[in-house]
C-alpha cells in the first residue's frame, strides 16, 4: 500500500536562546544602554532605541530587565563594576620613591585609565542630575577608591596637618568630575573640548601641580 504522507523537513523549535547566546544579548543591551544614558541622559532615551542600537527586540529587554527602571538598575552596577575595574588598575603596583611622584603616577594613569572611559564619567553625570535618589551607591564607590589613594599618601608621606583627608577626597571628585558636569560651559568659555589631548593634558598637568605644592609633607616611604 503507497503512503501518500510527504516528507517533510521540519523547522528547529524556537524557543529561549542558548545559554552564551543570552549572555551575549544582554550584555549587547546593556553596553547599548549605558552608551546612550551618557550621551543623552536617562529620560531622553526610550526602550526602543537601546534595542535597536543593541540589534535585539525590546521584548528582550523586557526578558531581561522586565522594565526600564530594572534595566538602569542594571546599567548601575555595571558601570560600577567597571568604575572598580579601572581604579584597579590605577592603584596597582605602584611603586613611587616621594609624595610627589606618588600623585605624578596617580594622575598620568587617572588620564590614561580613568578619562579615556568618558562614557562612564558621562554616565555619572546625568545619574546625578536625574535621578539623585540612585546615585548614592555609585558615588560611594568613586569616593571609596580616591580616599584609599589619599589615605595611602597619608600613610606614606603625610599631609599638612590642616587638611583632612575626607575633604581633600572630595576635591579630588570635584576636580576630576567638574570638567563633565560643566562642559558646554567650558567650552563656550575656553574651548575645552573632550576629544582635544592637548586641552585635557593641560587640565591634568595643571590640577596634579596644584595638589602636589598643596597637600604633600615629604617624609621617608614605609615602604
Amino acid at each position: 500500500m503507497r503512503s501518500n504522507s510527504k516528507s517533510v523537513t521540519q523547522e528547529p523549535r524556537r524557543g529561549r536562546p542558548p545559554a552564551s547566546e543570552q549572555v551575549d544579548r544582554r550584555d549587547a543591551l546593556l553596553k547599548s544602554a549605558i552608551k546612550l544614558f551618557a550621551e543623552r541622559g536617562f529620560s531622553a532615551v526610550d526602550l526602543r532605541e537601546i534595542s535597536k542600537d543593541a540589534g535585539v527586540t525590546v521584548g528582550l529587554i523586557r526578558h531581561y530587565f522586565d522594565n526600564k527602571e530594572g534595566l538602569i538598575d542594571e546599567a548601575i552596577a555595571n558601570v560600577i563594576d567597571q568604575l572598580q575595574a579601572v581604579f584597579g588598575q590605577v592603584t596597582a603596583d605602584i611603586d613611587a620613591s616621594s609624595g610627589y611622584e606618588f600623585i605624578d603616577l596617580l594622575s598620568q594613569r587617572h588620564d590614561a585609565l580613568l578619562y579615556q572611559r568618558y562614557e562612564l564619567l558621562q554616565f555619572l553625570k546625568h545619574l546625578a542630575v536625574e535621578m539623585t535618589d540612585k546615585s548614592g551607591p555609585i558615588f560611594k564607590s568613586y569616593y571609596k577608591h580616591l580616599n584609599s589613594e589619599v589615605l595611602e599618601l597619608q600613610r606614606r608621606w603625610g599631609l599638612p596637618s590642616k587638611i583632612d583627608p575626607s575633604w581633600l577626597t572630595f576635591t579630588l571628585m570635584f576636580i576630576q568630575l567638574g570638567p563633565i558636569f560643566l562642559t558646554e560651559q567650558m567650552k563656550a568659555i575656553m574651548g575645552f573640548d573632550k576629544d582635544d589631548k592637548a586641552i585635557m593634558t593641560t587640565r591634568t598637568v595643571t590640577s596634579t601641580e596644584i595638589l602636589k605644592h598643596g597637600i604633600v609633607v615629604e617624609k621617608k616611604s614605609e615602604s
